[in-house]
């Protein structure tokens, strides 16, 4: 019988701030995004991500299609991150809108619990 490689599940709760839309850093030490629960009042936009490997300098993800990745979420929603999505980065923030130009600025405070699984 196969033994199961030992999951590690970390939760994080980030925050984008009043007339924002980028999140706090999300560290996912090798790791990868599995869901993300949405603020109650969320204002209605598409959610996008931005990695990083350093913590410095952050770039819009896009998949190996070239389609910038994109979740349809909504608030006071959980949704799950199809695996292997978020993938392969040290450092993620989450984006209000798109990163191709259509950012959505929230009007309050907003606060998302992410949980992000590694194996080792």
């Amino acid at each position: 019988m196969a033994t199961l490689p030992n999951p590690q599940l970390g939760l994080n709760t980030v925050t984008i701030a009043n007339g924002a839309h980028f999140s706090g850093t999300i560290t996912l030490n090798g790791g990868w995004l599995e869901s993300i629960v949405m603020d109650v009042g969320w204002d209605a936009a598409g959610l996008s991500f931005q990695g990083s490997h350093d913590n410095v300098t952050f770039y819009p993800i896009y998949d190996g299609f070239g389609n910038e990745v994109t979740l349809t979420v909504a608030a006071g929603r959980a949704v799950v991150v199809p695996l292997d999505i978020i993938r392969g980065w040290e450092y993620v923030q989450l984006v209000s809108g798109q990163n191709s130009g259509s950012y959505v600025n929230q009007t309050a405070l907003r606060t998302l619990v992410v949980a992000s699984r590694w194996y080792h």
